[in-house]
């Protein structure tokens, strides 16, 4: 495979995963910075999520154009060129509607490290419009709420989670997740729940967010997706055509 085919794949996996966790369904999309360039590789959003392959991964430029004719981004691709143009650090973003994140976000709770592998998260601002954010202009105010944050909360909608590559967005967007839902079901028994402190969050954070903890989260549900039949027919160009 070519490098581009690589990226897709690696695209298409990461949608697929998602989907099977749960934090996609119908909506939600992934992309990835092809190196060198001023294009993302991203699902289209003709395709089920489920049935994600290599060739429903559309190339466009960083105004949302497609390269080729006849493919079809994301309506909210905005939310991931606008982020790419003011972040040359971020080469992946996940757009994801994780249930007991966006829970905090409308009970209005700020999303705080209370467990080993969610310390990483660090501040999580909220941007406080819940529309599709479809517009460049939306994209340009969501990616100012960013800021150098690594997620950024979409009020009662859902989050955005870069990375510095696909397994690493993907693996910060699954203990995001997490970290919500133990911070969630913990508010369900005291209102005091333990909040790690500054100091316990950067050491803590350290200790358990490398790249070995997000290479063996992704192996981990790649494997379980492989096994399951998650993945079937994700590697074939001519499987899962847009309709």
């Amino acid at each position: 495979m070519g490098e581009t085919v690589n990226l897709k794949l690696l695209v298409a996996k990461a949608i697929r995963m998602l989907e099977s966790y749960g934090v996609l369904d119908m909506h939600g999309h992934a992309s990835i910075r092809i190196p060198g360039t001023d294009r993302i590789l991203i699902n289209s959003r003709l395709v089920s999520r489920r049935e994600v392959a290599v060739n429903s991964i559309v190339e466009v430029d960083l105004e949302g154009n497609p390269i080729d004719a006849g493919q079809e981004p994301p309506s909210e691709t905005p939310i991931h060129t606008e982020v790419y143009k003011k972040r040359s650090d971020v080469h992946a973003i996940v757009h994801a509607h994780p249930h007991y994140a966006s829970v905090l976000t409308i009970a209005g709770q700020r999303i705080l490290p209370v467990y080993g592998i969610g310390a990483f998260i660090g501040e999580v601002p909220v941007y406080e419009d819940p529309d599709l954010v479809n517009t460049k202009e939306k994209g340009e105010r969501m990616a100012r709420a960013l800021g150098n944050a690594r997620i950024v909360m979409i009020q009662s909608h859902g989050a955005v989670v870069t990375g510095s590559s696909i397994q690493e967005a993907f693996a910060a967007t699954i203990n995001l997740e997490e970290n919500s839902k133990k911070q969630v079901e913990a508010l369900q028994i005291t209102p005091t729940i333990k909040v790690f402190t500054a100091e316990e969050a950067e050491r803590v954070g350290k200790s358990n967010w490398n790249p070995k903890t997000v290479m063996k989260t992704w192996d981990y549900f790649e494997s379980d997706a492989r096994i399951n039949g998650r993945l079937e027919g994700v590697e074939n160009a001519n499987a899962c055509a847009p309709r």
